[in-house]
């Protein structure tokens, strides 16, 4: 996650977790730019990717869930498969365990959240493939990020917060 600017600070600062996101913060190594040999031909520098504060989502996600452990429930491991608004609240219906109101709801699941989809409308109709595929995993390849682009299809291999 990239924080840069004011409000992003602000944003930080409310949430009471500016100082302790800032330490956990990484920065990007330069990337290589290779042609189709393997051959160098270009350095992209990591600082053209970091925002002032860079941190992995896993950490960024530990900083407010110790804090409040003690202040709300949490529920883990878990899938939402229902949410209904009633006069007291958000009613949660679960996969796994039995229905429980809350106050409020937050659904951090990401770009494909099955919560955003409950409590909006299907992605379907606003997605369209474009003929491009994004993979994310994790491998040992050495301490060098390199990247490969041509018309028509591009590889990068490496980065810290992959």
């Amino acid at each position: 996650m990239d924080f840069k600017g004011p409000i992003h600070h602000t944003v930080l600062q409310q949430m009471g977790i500016l100082d302790a996101v800032k330490p956990a913060s990484i920065t990007n190594g330069d990337r290589l730019l290779v042609n189709a040999a393997g051959q160098k031909i270009d350095t992209v520098p990591g600082a053209s990717a970091d925002g002032e504060i860079n941190i992995p989502p896993v950490d960024l996600a530990r900083i407010p869930h110790g804090r409040t452990t003690q202040s709300s429930e949490h529920i883990l491991s878990n899938s939402i498969s229902m949410l209904t608004e009633t006069g007291s609240g958000m009613e949660v219906t679960f996969a796994r365990t039995a229905p429980t109101t809350f106050n409020f709801v937050i659904g951090a699941h990401g770009v494909h959240s099955n919560v955003r989809e409950l409590v909006f409308v299907s992605e379907s109709n606003y997605i369209r493939y474009l003929g491009h595929y994004y993979v994310l995993t994790s491998l040992d390849v050495g301490d060098a990020d390199v990247i490969y682009n041509e018309p028509g299809r591009m590889a990068s291999v490496g980065g810290s917060k992959a």
